[in-house]
């Protein structure tokens, strides 16, 4: 059972491409459908290593190799699509910039730090519920679109800053 959470992981990566092709064909309720699964699947692929007491290095680099895939395909799949504005797109995509400049740096002095932060969990949690919202073409998509890209540059400047003050 060793493998397990990384399998759920390793779907996460391979339903992207699905989701992808029908957002780009017009399947937005399949799309949709994929993106909940994916969402789904990044809160259990977490809870299974733990509970399974399987946690390791590249679970974890796995995991964020997933939300980021997926964050990235959707924003820009959004703006190719004519769903949102480059500049949504690119608003949204910062933090990920952020975030991995800081794993960069965290890196470069010596610290390798492969566990999740609350501020990722925040980051993560805004950045899929944007998603899921222009995805699902919902009313009031900009007030919502505020509110969780706050989120998630709250959330990304809590994770840098404990990234940046935590030695391994």
């Amino acid at each position: 059972m060793q493998w397990l959470a990384n399998a759920v992981t390793t779907l996460r990566i391979a339903l992207v491409g699905a989701y992808a092709s029908f957002l780009f064909y017009g399947n937005r309720d399949a799309a949709l459908a994929c993106a909940l699964i994916a969402v789904v699947s990044d809160g259990i692929d977490g809870a299974l290593a733990r509970r399974l007491k399987t946690e390791s290095k590249f679970g974890a680099f796995l995991d964020s190799f997933a939300d980021a895939l997926f964050v990235v395909v959707s924003w820009v799949l959004v703006w190719l699509l004519g769903i949102v504005a480059l500049w949504i797109s690119a608003v949204a995509l910062l933090p990920r910039v952020i975030s991995g400049a800081s794993l960069l740096i965290s890196r470069a002095r010596g610290n390798i730090i492969f566990h999740h932060f609350t501020g990722d969990k925040l980051a993560g949690l805004g950045q899929f519920t944007a998603i899921l919202w222009v995805v699902a073409d919902l009313p009031s998509r900009s007030a919502l679109l505020l509110g969780t890209l706050a989120l998630c540059y709250l959330g990304t400047f809590h994770a840098v800053y404990a990234r940046l003050h935590t030695s391994a």
